[in-house]
């Protein structure tokens, strides 16, 4: 029985369908044919036909140790294969710990052999179960879209049910999450975004001079930081603006200001002081403002006015008093704010305005009244304001508008109606505001344009449709905006002595020419390099893309075909070093050594040169050499795997199959089957220099500057000798010399494998054995050890303390947990294919760059 059976009982042409599919077997496999090489398994010499897309295989293979990350993952995979389809696990562990996914239908141990056991029972199960009667839906959580509610002001307000913001009382906002047990980590879209909008005219680069970055969250203003990132309070990704420094310096000279800082309470106005820190009241972060003593004095003395101070409430503002204290009704700390008698009556005198006072509710607009008091819809104290009836009549009899009133709401602007009342969207009371039909109609006819709405979410400019509806990214209600619907020219940058060729312009029918104007349609969008406007899009590369290593989470901003912004993980990140503190000598080994399934050996090498670090044990020179052989051996077929990665990338199908096969031939062979492998090795070098196109495609792709923060053939490749094994005495006996270029690109990264590849083998040859290192006991074992070693992928080292047999601290750097920081800086503004083919050059394991 299995659990991806198609309904229906097994006869007749069911019966015949189903041996049909047990004979031909097409497999999917997770995390990935790398992973499954790395194993020493051969899927196809099990008799298996390994396909690229779940939409084509009736088998997902998973094979060795997987993370949790990586079982959701492949959950949406099994849930995307067609039934009848068979979960097939090889070393995976047992039927019941691959959860999201359903209990596996075969399961054997990691070995070839046992794969091919393995595979024979799945033929049998597909013969006598792919139909039955009683069938099971699959229903994975990844695939799960749930709704959450959030406060559109305070976005760290999330729950699962509606109603109102505890801080504001807002009405939270209903969007759309996936249920997701392991998610990853996709904070790179807001960053993105951020960088979308760091454009800056020509004219803020001459008033401002000297411009950078900085980086703030819009909920709390006092954390601003210099790079990019989270906002440590509420988890929100912080957003990018302008720090000018020589601007302000500028204007305050110019001014005569002088100018100072002060740092106040939002929540206590009368909370000042000189120094950024905490109310001492409500324990809130003070908020930064400029504190501006001459021009004040200055502009006061000027005008002409008199100016004195008096203290109000902001919740309830009839409460007003010369002196500072706290509200009667409220008790909060009355806010101060000037009051001028001369300047007043002097503007009112002069103006001619008729000013008398009324009183509103800010959250029911439509509760006007004469008289202070009480809203008597919300019990909130009405806020003053003045109401001028000569000026208002005189400017709209003198601008000739015909004015109305209609109300809207202001989280549902399409919701829009002519008498006040609440919104049946989310309750909220509609606000009013101006309706001018002739004004609009007099300025449309006059500038002869045809005016359309048009729904832009105001956090994300690049998202724009015709309708009302939702923000994708942040679930905000889009808010609406005119847009011209004829062709919008340049007129400033036209001669005017060409106005009748500009007249004869507008004449034209664009519609018979065959073309539709992008003005209008990317007129609000970001700029690209090359000074277009598009829309960007966020596309997602992995955890299983064909050509790169598998486990690994890449996601692109991709504007147009160039990428914008990059964001990367690993699947496997939740894995920790140590599982327990302390962990057990023994446990930790065995834990480490499932850590990177790419280079076994070399972890084994790392952990055993540790431990014996640590217990004071010396190794002789000829167990030196014996394992410098394993190590060179694994250091050829992990190069051989990489070059099928990169054969992918590039699309020679020819050296994906070669590469391979001779991988699988490394990996356990003897230093006989290695001398007679070296020639095939020599044969496939040979055939890759003579490719013609091979270079064009590569040469100048992912260029990286020398850095000494590079390791590995990375490193290498840009000139930067970064080898462990030079300041090797065994290495430097066999006559190892680091193999260097300087062109730092895809092409050179390539030509350092295939030289090391060649290097590799003499040295295997030169030692004459190998041997795999072998744990020594750890019981009662106290002390600190280090090893470091050089991987195939670069420099990787260990610091393990042990207390009496148990380990207390550990600590691991791979290669690859610097170089995934090197994918936005190689991606950045790069031709989609020319990003993927850089990211490949790394070769990264994300199964070590979390450490």
């Amino acid at each position: 029985m299995i659990h991806g059976a198609r309904q229906g009982s097994l006869s007749g042409i069911r019966h015949f369908f189903a041996r049909a599919m047990a004979r031909d077997l097409n497999v999917f496999v997770l995390p990935g044919l790398d992973i499954s090489r790395a194993h020493g398994i051969d899927v196809e010499a099990a008799g298996c036909c390994v396909v690229s897309s779940p939409r084509h295989a009736s088998v997902l293979l998973i094979v060795g140790d997987v993370s949790p990350a990586i079982c959701e993952a492949a959950s949406i995979i099994y849930a995307q294969m067609v039934r009848p389809r068979v979960l097939f696990s090889v070393g995976a562990g047992s039927k019941d710990e691959l959860s999201p996914l359903p209990l596996v239908d075969v399961a054997v141990g990691l070995s070839q052999q046992d794969l091919i056991d393995g595979v024979q029972q799945v033929r049998m199960v597909f013969e006598n179960s792919a139909f039955q009667i009683d069938v099971k839906d699959f229903d994975a959580p990844a695939l799960h879209v749930r709704t959450e509610y959030v406060c559109p002001m305070h976005a760290e307000v999330v729950q699962d049910e509606p109603g109102s913001c505890p801080r504001c009382g807002m009405f939270l906002v209903a969007r759309e999450t996936q249920e997701s047990a392991a998610k990853t980590d996709n904070r790179h879209n807001e960053e993105d975004n951020s960088m979308k909008n760091s454009e800056m005219s020509s004219h803020d680069q001459h008033v401002h001079g000297e411009t950078a970055k900085e980086y703030f969250c819009p909920m709390h203003p006092e954390v601003v930081q210099a790079e990019p990132g989270s906002c440590p309070k509420c988890g929100m990704f912080l957003e990018a603006r302008e720090k000018t420094t020589e601007a302000r310096t500028t204007h305050t000279a110019h001014a005569g200001h002088e100018v100072a800082k002060e740092y106040f309470c939002s929540m206590h106005p009368e909370v000042v002081q000189d120094e950024p820190g905490s109310c001492p009241k409500c324990g809130m972060f003070l908020e930064e403002r400029e504190k501006t003593t001459e021009a004040r004095t200055t502009h006061t003395a000027h005008a002409g006015h008199e100016t004195a101070k008096e203290y109000f409430c902001s919740m309830h503002p009839e409460v007003v008093q010369a002196e500072p204290g706290s509200c009667p009704k409220c008790g909060m700390f009355l806010e101060e704010r000037e009051k001028t008698t001369e300047a007043k009556t002097t503007h009112t005198a002069h103006a001619g305005h008729e000013t008398a006072k009324e009183y509103f509710c800010s959250m029911h607009p439509e509760v006007v009244q004469a008289e202070p008091g009480s809203c008597p819809k919300c019990g909130m104290f009405l806020e003053e304001r003045e109401k001028t009836t000569e000026a208002r009549t005189t400017h709209t009899a003198h601008a000739g508008h015909d004015t109305a009133k209609e109300y809207f709401c202001s989280m549902h602007p399409e919701v829009v109606q002519g008498e006040p009342g609440s919104c049946p969207k989310c309750g909220m009371f509609l606000e009013p505001r101006e309706k001018i039909a002739e004004a609009k109609t007099t300025h449309a006819a006059h500038a002869g344009h045809e005016t359309e709405t048009e729904y832009v979410c105001p956090m994300h400019p690049e998202v724009v449709q015709n309708k009302p509806g939702d923000c994708p990214k942040c679930g905000m209600h889009l808010e609406p905006r005119e847009k011209q619907g004829s062709s919008t020219h340049d007129h400033k940058a036209m001669d005017q002595d060409n106005n009748a060729n500009h007249n004869n312009h507008d004449e034209m029918n664009h519609d018979e020419n065959g073309f539709m104007s992008m003005v209008d349609v990317t007129k609000d969008l970001p700029r690209s390099s090359d000074d277009l406007k598009m829309e960007w899009i966020d596309a997602p590369f992995g955890p299983f893309f064909p050509g790169l290593p598998s486990g690994l989470q890449l996601t692109f901003s991709l504007d147009g075909d160039t990428v914008a912004g990059s964001g990367s993980s690993s699947l496997t990140d939740n894995i920790p070093l140590l599982k327990t503190i302390p962990m057990h000598g023994g446990c930790f080994v065995k834990h480490f050594l499932s850590l990177d399934p790419l280079t076994p050996v070399s972890s084994q090498l790392l952990i055993c040169q540790a431990m014996e670090n640590a217990a004071g044990i010396r190794v002789d020179a000829n167990t030196e050499k014996a394992r410098i052989g394993a190590l060179e051996r694994e250091r050829v077929a992990s190069h051989l795997n990489w070059l099928v990665l990169f054969a992918q990338q590039t699309g020679f199908s020819w050296l994906a199959r070669k590469a391979g096969f001779l991988q699988l031939k490394f990996l356990n062979a003897d230093i006989n089957n290695i001398i007679a492998l070296k020639l095939d090795v020599q044969k496939l070098i040979n055939r890759i220099q003579k490719t013609p196109l091979l270079k064009p495609r590569t040469s100048g792709i992912g260029q990286l500057p020398a850095n000494d923060d590079l390791c590995g053939v990375v490193a290498r490749a840009s000139g930067v000798e970064n080898d462990v094994r030079s300041d090797n005495d065994i290495y430097a006996d066999l006559g190892f010399k680091s193999l260097n270029r300087n062109e730092s690109d895809a092409w050179a990264r390539m030509q350092i494998r295939l030289a090391e590849m060649l290097q590799s083998l003499q040295l295997i040859e030169a030692v004459g054995i190998i041997e795999i290192p072998t744990m020594i006991e750890l019981d009662e074992i106290s002390g600190t050890g280090k090893s470091q070693i050089e991987t195939p992928r670069g420099k990787a080292s260990l610091e393990v303390v042990l207390e009496k047999g148990f380990v207390t601290s550990a600590t691991l750097e791979t290669p690859s947990a610097y170089h995934i920081q090197l994918i936005e800086t190689l991606t950045s503004q790069q031709e989609l294919g020319d990003a993927l083919i850089a990211v490949g050059s790394l070769d990264l394991s994300p199964w070590s760059s979390h450490q």
